[in-house]
């Protein structure tokens, strides 16, 4: 049975938003727990009949730019709102048709200029409060952080270097070929980059590989698979999460996303990746 369609915009007080394709990603909006509560959420294109204007707002996510116009909505009010929504990367799905030129009137994105932002995940102090991604982000004192004897404990007992989980082969970025230039330098401490999944012949599931990673490795490259502005994904967490530090490679201001870190002249001395490679071989 079809639902009955709400009064019309004018004598209604709940905002309709339209999510014009089923995103894999936002299967329940209401497991969001949004403080507004005056939105309703739906992928029914047929809620008001079919007349796509009824609707304050629709979402469009980046498989819309692929679709043929006719599949498209035509008719659409000046009060209405078209919203372009993705986290991917625009060198995957760029937005160069003449058609889309001035189509959206938002954006909900990864970057830190769009109307709505969507980041793959936040930062939030001690009290729960986010710090990033923001523009300019107040990083804590280091030196204010406990920590804690637990993590203390991991770090001591790791053994290995560099870890990498990678499934997407010859990206964009070429992270790859970097990666092949850094195992030469590391070569020559008698340090490697250990590489699991796709990529490799060591074949390996996040969920299969966490555990060694926590154990094992010191770092952890979290190299992103195209260069793009604010484009910060998982990778990142996944050295935060297994107590690695997160060597990154992108195109973002990572210190807007992600922890700052000492300068890259303190972490470069000479004698701290000989440091490393004793503590190993101890």
């Amino acid at each position: 049975m079809a639902p009955t369609p709400p009064e019309p915009l004018l004598l209604d007080s709940h905002k309709y938003i339209l999510s014009w394709e089923h995103y894999y990603i936002i299967s329940d909006y209401d497991d969001l727990q949004c403080p507004v509560n005056n939105c309703i959420f739906t992928h029914d294109k047929n809620l008001y009949n079919g007349d796509y204007s009824q609707f304050d707002a629709i979402l469009f996510y980046e498989r819309s730019l692929t679709l043929p116009v006719e599949y498209l909505p035509i008719n659409r009010t000046s009060s209405q709102l078209y919203v372009f929504a993705t986290i991917e990367s625009s060198y995957n799905y760029p937005a160069c048709e003449l058609y889309f030129d001035n189509f959206f009137n938002w954006t909900m994105t990864y970057r830190l200029n769009s109307d709505i932002g969507w980041p793959y995940f936040v930062v939030r102090n001690l009290t729960g409060h986010i710090l990033a991604p923001s523009v300019n982000v107040k990083w804590p004192n280091h030196k204010d952080i406990p920590i804690s004897p637990n993590v203390i404990e991991k770090l001591a007992n790791k053994t290995r270097a560099a870890g990498w989980l990678v499934s997407h082969c010859r990206a964009e970025s070429m992270r790859d070929e970097y990666l092949t230039r850094l195992q030469e330098h590391l070569y020559h401490f008698s340090l490697q980059i250990d590489v699991f999944g796709a990529c490799s012949n060591i074949r390996c599931r996040y969920s299969s590989c966490e555990e060694m990673f926590t154990r094992d490795y010191y770092f952890y490259m979290a190299f992103e698979n195209s260069f793009d502005e604010d484009y910060v994904t998982e990778k990142v967490l996944h050295g935060y999460d297994n107590y690695a530090v997160p060597i990154v490679y992108g195109g973002a201001n990572y210190t807007s996303s992600a922890i700052k870190s000492p300068s890259r002249k303190r972490l470069a001395k000479p004698h701290q990746v000989e440091a490393i490679r004793l503590h190993r071989n101890r």
